[in-house]
């Protein structure tokens, strides 16, 4: 009896956890409050590398449960492109443009960055495909992304 008991916990916490494993994956759509909640959390450090005021072209955004991945072009506002040669990412020796990545999480309601990158070079996110689902880092409606290599 003990041992039943026992058994059916431990496949109750296996559904539970395969269940968390499985969230769907969704793209919050233009003006909603939850598209703008990860973009204004974003926002303040890719204005210390760019300088303000910006605006966010979205490339793409994905969410699954409290995770989101994010591909933004930065400008200025009215869609003005942003003269990277003026701004502190400018003042590297390498950069690639100002095409900005971010990996944020909602903790306690409110989105924090946990990673990003202005201008990178590499694919530096490749370091959170086993920690997230692989279908995040894909581009649009794509097959197959930088995580299915």
């Amino acid at each position: 009896m003990k041992f039943r008991r026992l058994a059916l916990a431990a496949s109750a916490l296996l559904v539970m956890s395969a269940a968390a494993g499985a969230q769907s994956i969704h793209s919050p759509q233009k003006g909603s409050p939850l598209r703008k909640e990860i973009l204004d959390a974003l926002r303040p450090g890719v204005e210390r590398k760019l300088n303000a005021p910006i605006e966010f072209k979205v490339d793409d955004l994905k969410v699954s449960g409290d995770w989101a991945f994010v591909r933004v072009t930065p400008q200025r506002p009215g869609g003005v492109e942003i003269d990277v040669s003026k701004t502190p990412v400018g003042k590297l020796e390498i950069n690639d443009g100002v095409h900005t990545e971010a990996v944020l999480r909602r903790v306690g309601g409110t989105w924090r960055v946990q990673e990003y990158e202005v201008g990178a070079t590499d694919v530096w996110y490749t370091e959170w495909c086993n920690r997230l689902p692989k279908a995040m880092f894909r581009s649009g409606n794509e097959p197959t992304g930088t995580c299915d290599y």
